[in-house]
């Protein structure tokens, strides 16, 4: 017993040096004091969604979601992996038993490890705006995978929102998330726009024609 609580105060205290370190660095000590890049959870996992649709993200999304300034390249199956993970998670509340175990094990684990080792740290950041008190987190990743990685795992959170919100266009297969109507109703989960619902219908309309002509013409009708 005595070795493991060794082990672990040892652990402890690397973990605490390298906080510390990091916290030392003039490019952090800056970003504590810039509230530009500072995100909510819903902001952080519209920016995943944005790099699921778009496949690439803008430098400033980037910083937004790291913390800070990178030049890393992503690895080519991250797109891949993000999509399908999204697609998992639209799929989850339909699953039961095993089966949404098994996706669970197969989807969630591989982003929380990478989390884990990856290592996320949070700045806590007071501030005050027209008389108002806020204390916010700053998230920061090391690197971009974990900065995704700690968004997908938003997102799969069963306790927060955004992942029972979350949905695909089936018109252009845009993800996106749902939003309550202004008005009484249900709240639009099959098509990010009316103009896609719209132009779906149409299309269905328009194949319902053509094979009712088909039809005709074979003496169906």
């Amino acid at each position: 017993m005595y070795k493991r609580i060794t082990k672990n105060w040892l652990h402890l205290r690397r973990r605490t040096e390298v906080t510390a370190r990091y916290l030392q660095d003039p490019l952090i000590v800056e970003l504590r004091h810039d509230l530009s890049h500072t995100l909510t959870e819903r902001e952080r996992c519209q920016l995943l969604l944005d790099f699921a649709n778009e496949g690439r993200l803008p430098d400033a999304a980037w910083c937004a979601i790291l913390g800070g300034v990178t030049s890393e390249t992503l690895l080519e199956p991250a797109l891949r992996m993000v999509r399908e993970s999204l697609e998992l998670r639209i799929a989850l509340p339909k699953l039961k038993g095993r089966e949404r175990a098994g996706v669970l094990s197969r989807s969630l684990t591989w982003w929380a490890l990478q989390v884990g080792e990856g290592g996320i740290i949070k700045l806590p950041l007071p501030d005050v705006r027209s008389g108002t008190f806020l204390l916010e987190d700053r998230v920061q990743a090391p690197d971009k995978m974990t900065g995704l990685a700690y968004a997908m795992c938003l997102l799969w959170d069963s306790k927060r929102p955004e992942g029972d919100a979350l949905a695909r266009c089936r018109y252009c297969g845009t993800f996106f998330f749902v939003e309550r109507p202004e008005s009484s109703g249900r709240p639009r989960r099959e098509y990010c726009s009316d103009k896609h619902r719209d132009l779906r219908k149409a299309e269905g309309n328009t194949a319902r024609v053509a094979r009712y002509r088909i039809r005709k013409r074979k003496g169906l009708v």
